[in-house]
């Protein structure tokens, strides 16, 4: 168990600081898709400022709660 406000490596070797983390909010019926692998890509009309490792998924109601994350491999 870690102290508070120690930040503890993650698997990727960064801090979670140095990390750059994305927020999407997603329509339910496309999650589901994206997490039982049918859907691979998620197109936008705008690209993030920065890159990101990482992205914590935000179902949209009716679910209205993060589901999940992925790593980003590569764009």
């Amino acid at each position: 168990m870690h102290e508070k406000g120690v930040i503890m490596p993650r698997g990727n070797g960064k801090s979670f600081c140095e990390e750059r983390v994305a927020l999407l909010s997603i329509k339910p019926c496309y999650v589901a898709q994206i997490f039982s692998g049918g859907k691979r890509y998620e197109f936008r009309t705008k690209v993030f400022a920065q890159r990101v490792s990482r992205v914590i998924v935000y179902s949209t109601l009716p679910t209205g709660k993060i589901v999940g994350e992925f790593i980003v491999e590569r764009v």
